[in-house]
């Protein structure tokens, strides 16, 4: 009877494996005629991968759902797992017992995809258009599928502006966003100078972009006289000595 219930199946393996080193082996039983599904196969393999990761799991061995003519319940237990992050593969082999005492071990094949977690827009987005909760959406994706620059911590596409159009749906990489510009070139801007014992405020027009903390340089609108400042709030840059940058 267990000859039957294996008929199917490729690559028997006459001799049991060595066990899983340093974990449980994952185990199940069978139902009489209950046939063995991804599901089944799943359930063994998944504690075999890396703890903390989502994956994507598919067999090419054994083919299935795999018929079970046994008329007692069956035993199953995972045997052998050995998973190549490079390629996605694994290999192995599980083990089945009938209550008889009749056994075989088979072997176990296929692609653990490791998944990750990522933020894509919900539309097009922009050019200096700011990144906000609402445009931004999690999506499911396969690990090896995206490029080394990719944002996958989503707290670094808070308080950022995109620095070119974003495409709905698209992985956003490093170079596409950047801090927001408080400060846009040929805008009119605040400036405060600031000397020991001495603040003035004065307006200016910004030759440049800058973000919070970068260094820029303004036109005085009565003088036109250049100087350069720190961007310290939205169209405020501050300039904290006496140096000048002159034309």
């Amino acid at each position: 009877m267990i000859r039957q219930f294996f008929h199917l199946v490729c690559g028997l393996l006459l001799s049991v494996l060595v066990g899983l080193p340093g974990q449980a082996r994952a185990s199940l039983w069978l139902a009489p005629g209950e046939a063995l599904a991804e599901g089944h196969l799943l359930a063994l393999a998944l504690p075999a991968l890396p703890p903390g990761e989502r994956f994507e799991v598919s067999f090419s061995q054994p083919a299935l759902p795999l018929h079970n003519p046994a008329a007692s319940e069956a035993f199953v237990q995972l045997l052998e797992f050995r998973h190549e992050p490079r390629t996605d593969r694994f290999s192995g082999a599980f083990l089945v017992r009938l209550e008889t005492g009749e056994e075989r071990v088979l072997g176990l094949a296929g692609q653990a995809r490791a998944l990750v977690e990522i933020l894509v827009p919900v539309r097009s987005i922009s050019a200096g258009e700011r990144l906000t909760s609402d445009l931004l959406e999690p999506l499911v994706v396969a690990e090896r599928q995206l490029r080394a620059d990719t944002l996958t911590d989503p707290a670094l596409l808070t308080d950022v502006e995109a620095r070119r159009r974003l495409l709905a749906g698209r992985p956003v990489r490093q170079g596409d966003v950047q801090a927001p510009r408080l400060v846009r070139r040929g805008e009119t801007v605040e400036v405060v100078y600031r000397a020991p014992g001495i603040e003035l405020v004065t307006m200016a027009r910004a030759l440049e972009d800058g973000s919070r903390g970068s260094r820029v340089d303004v036109s005085n609108l009565d003088s036109g006289q250049r100087l350069a400042g720190l961007v310290t709030g939205p169209g405020r840059v501050t300039v904290g000595g006496p140096r000048r940058v002159v034309r």
